[in-house]
Formats: C-alpha cells, structure tokens, sequence
C-alpha cells in the first residue's frame, strides 16, 4: 500500500478540475462584477446575479479542489452537479435570456453541453480516475 499522499492523480483528473476551477473563477467573477456599481439594464432582478454567481462559483470551488485532493464525494456530486448546471443552464437560457445573439448560439451552446457532459463522465469513469477516488477512501 503506498504511504498517504503518493498516489498519482491522473492528468484526466487534473484536467477536469482545472476546468472546474476555470469555471468557479468565472462565476466568482461574476458575483464580484454584479456586485460592483455598474447600473446595466438587465432583463433579470438585481439579486440573480451575484445569488447565481456565488451559488456556481461556490459549487465549482468546491468540486475543483475536491477532485484535486481525490475526495470521493467530489467525485460522485461531479456527476450530479454537471447535470444539475447544464439543466439550469439550459433553463435560465430558455427563460431569461431573450436575445437575438442567444437564439443564434444556440447550436453551439448545445455542442457544449453535450461535449462537456461526455467529458466529465469518460474522464471519471476511466479505470484510472476510478481507482484514484477509490483510494481516497481506503485507509
């Protein structure tokens, strides 16, 4: 059995949640930006955005460095939280976001989604990344 804190992350792991980081600091920017004294007209209550901004960058935070340290409850709220982002996403953008410029990405909005959700499962459930979260909770 390897000492604790050996074990080698594997770079698919790291890569998610590098990209998990990316994601929490865009929206922890976004928490930081709404709450400043710009007065944009907005489409959507002045509260939405920075709820919405710490809710993401808060759950991403947290996801992030849980992967980094092999949690297995990081692992398995990954799963989870990639849908559960994607849907409300999908939603907020349904909803809310009533431009011509979001009508017109929309294509490539849903290539995005699609290739991040295929991302995140086959990065997590390869043998490596299995067995790396696996380890976490031996010993």
């Amino acid at each position: 059995m390897p000492a604790p804190g050996s074990r080698r992350r594997p770079e698919t792991v790291t890569w998610l949640a590098a990209g998990v980081l990316a994601f929490a600091t865009f929206y922890l920017a976004r928490l930081a930006l709404s709450l400043s004294s710009l007065d944009l007209p907005l489409s959507v209550p002045d509260w939405y955005l920075p709820l919405t901004g710490a809710i993401w960058g808060g759950v991403a935070l947290a996801l992030g460095l849980g992967l980094l340290r092999g949690s297995p409850l990081a692992y398995r709220f990954t799963f989870w939280m990639a849908v559960v982002y994607w849907v409300w996403y999908w939603a907020d953008r349904q909803l809310l976001v009533k431009t011509d410029f979001a009508q017109r990405s929309q294509p490539a909005a849903l290539v995005v989604t699609i290739v991040s959700l295929i991302l995140t499962v086959w990065t997590l459930t390869r043998p490596s990344a299995r067995a790396f979260f696996e380890e976490s909770t031996d010993g």
